[in-house]
């Protein structure tokens, strides 16, 4: 976070992230300006209240400002959540220390606020997937099963749109396989699958299932014989 003089930005990029949104939770009817002294958040060259300096925002900073307004305006908007996620992301380099971690905590934190900012959105399989592969990072893997599995719940039986049913479950397969150590690890995950679509309206999906298993089984016995 620049500023305009000895006040240096939090080298954590969670702590920057929590300190431009903080600034949007403000009382309705309240004199903007002087909220935004409050927080520190004014693009404004001049000292703020008892001569401390005022922090400027970077052009990045205002776009993630303008996004957390769009979503209070409409928190069913996914499309804007993704994108607060990418910029509050941007400035945390993968390659920096703990920044694949930190990208993740950021992502997790935004993610969870969509899923709980409006009960549309705890439909959203996009939404849902993404919060899971985010905590991939920092759940340990009991924690991992027990989301899954309330995802599963939640997105993936009768009554929901059968789309996204395919999907909630093929995303869960797939970090089955990822986690297998064996065979035998994910061939009772693709039992449990079939079962599901065992009926005449997903016979397409039961064969795109027995083609990914075919693959799968392919490429494990290559890498065994290896």
């Amino acid at each position: 976070m620049k500023v305009t003089s000895r006040r240096h930005a939090p080298d954590d990029p969670l702590t920057s992230y929590r300190a431009i949104t903080t600034s949007e939770a403000r009382p309705h009817g309240t004199d903007s300006e002087h909220t935004d002294s409050v927080h520190g958040l004014t693009s404004e060259d001049e000292d703020g209240p008892g001569g401390e300096p005022r922090i400027h925002l970077t052009a990045q900073q205002e776009a993630i400002k303008e996004l957390e307004a769009t979503l209070t305006r409409d928190s069913t908007s996914i499309d804007s959540w993704f994108s607060l996620i990418r910029l509050s992301i941007a400035e945390s380099p993968i390659t920096a220390k703990r920044g694949q971690k930190a990208r993740a905590e950021i992502s997790l934190a935004i993610l969870k606020r969509a899923l709980d900012a409006h009960p549309q959105n705890r439909t959203s399989v996009r939404l849902r997937v993404s919060y899971l592969e985010a905590g991939e990072e920092t759940w340990k893997r009991d924690e991992q099963a027990k989301e899954w599995e309330t995802a599963l719940n939640t997105l993936g039986g009768p009554g929901i749109d059968l789309s996204n049913r395919e999907m909630i479950w093929s995303a869960w397969l797939s970090w089955t396989m990822q986690n297998a150590k064996n065979v035998d690890d994910f061939l009772p995950c693709f039992r449990r699958a079939f079962a599901v679509f065992n009926f005449e309206e997903a016979e397409v999906i039961r064969v795109r299932l027995l083609w990914r298993l075919c693959v799968h089984l392919h490429e494990s016995g290559r890498q065994q014989i290896s």
